[in-house]
């Protein structure tokens, strides 16, 4: 499950105080001015842009609607929106969507529309089955005894301390702590064996502490600017810094926890999550099953917001730093690419949720 969003990239998520404003800078693609929203979702005109249907869309609104059964099963007008769209998705190619569909806009976080635009993935670590000087640093299963509700030890009791070792919770060991870090940030992942075998992670719970951005520390500390923060400048950072990576890590007590045998990475409604599609929400804002327009940030090799463009994306997946309606964090596949895209995106753009036509209609 992708509670991280996951992700985000959640190592430069916005903070629960902040609510997506903290990475503001100049070129993040906020709109500045006009009306403020005076309320979370304001009935709103869908632009009249042409989409790119995705060629998996119809695959990806049938798994959808299971979520919607199961996460939001007293919405059936997010279930017209779903059939509605599966049909419209069959015909592939640029087109618009249905004329008489009708959106409500989300406040974002400053009441003018701007929601931050996070990416999150699934990373593939190199590791092994055992315990070696070259890998000294285990992926652990939940205990079993820990209440998911609970609040347990936190990560430094964890790590530094051997809060866990030997009680044959270890499902791998790999050589870097910070590659660990980030997928516990991301929720799911891959580890990868010298013999080729690949298995996938997937979230198995949490140790009940606060999750902290380490990203926003570093920015706070002045280490790395709000414009440059991405993975890649946090690993940057580390190799630079060895000697203080500890202390940064542990000011994050949540702690996240593994199992093996789904076939995908697994979002909070229980559906393989689709790259470029899956997003995860804040639930409480965006019901799981939800389907949205968007107008996302688009950005080129070196980070920098080149447009947006129009995209149908799919609220999939939950993420302890996805709070309040001024942030998304977008699902964008597997491995060290999309870890570089994922590390990049923490621009604003807009959202849309669709509803269908009115009942008269």
């Amino acid at each position: 499950m992708r509670f991280w969003l996951l992700l985000s990239l959640l190592l430069v998520a916005c903070s629960h105080r902040d609510r997506g404003g903290l990475y503001r800078f100049d070129g993040d693609g906020r709109l500045l001015g006009g009306k403020k929203f005076e309320t979370l979702w304001t009935d709103d005109d869908l632009p009249p842009h042409r989409i790119q249907i995705p060629v998996n869309l119809t695959t990806a609104l049938v798994a959808h609607e299971r979520i919607r059964q199961r996460r939001s099963p007293k919405k059936p007008e997010l279930e017209a929106v779903i059939k509605r769209l599966v049909t419209w998705s069959k015909t592939p190619g640029n087109r618009p969507l249905p004329r008489d569909f009708r959106g409500q806009r989300l406040a974002g976080f400053d009441g003018f529309g701007n929601v931050q635009f996070t990416g999150y993935y699934s990373p593939v670590i190199e590791a092994a089955r055992q315990r070696s000087e070259a890998y000294p640093y285990p992926l652990y299963r939940h205990p079993p005894e820990w209440d998911p509700k609970g609040t347990y030890l936190t990560r430094q009791q964890i790590d530094e301390d051997g809060g866990l070792e030997g009680r044959g919770l270890e499902i791998a060991w790999t050589a870097d702590r910070m590659s660990n870090f980030f997928l516990h940030v991301q929720g799911s992942g891959y580890v990868q064996f010298k013999d080729g075998e690949r298995i996938l992670l997937a979230y198995g719970g949490k140790n009940g502490h606060q999750y902290t951005s380490i990203g926003r520390l570093l920015v706070e500390r002045g280490a790395i600017s709000k414009s440059e923060i991405s993975m890649q400048a946090i690993k940057a950072w580390a190799q630079k810094h060895p000697e203080q990576v500890s202390e940064l890590l542990y000011q994050c007590e949540s702690y996240t926890f593994f199992r093996t045998g789904p076939v995908g990475p697994i979002g909070a409604g229980g559906e393989v999550v689709v790259s470029h599609l899956s997003v995860a929400v804040d639930p409480k804002v965006i019901p799981l099953g939800a389907v949205l327009l968007a107008k996302v940030p688009q950005l080129n090799a070196d980070g920098h917001l080149t447009g947006h463009g129009w995209r149908i994306l799919l609220a999939q997946d939950k993420g302890a730093a996805i709070k309040g309606p001024g942030h998304i964090d977008l699902y964008l596949g597997v491995g060290d690419e999309a870890g570089r895209r994922a590390g990049r995106l923490h621009h604003y753009g807009s959202v849309w949720m669709l509803r269908g036509p009115l009942p008269s209609q």
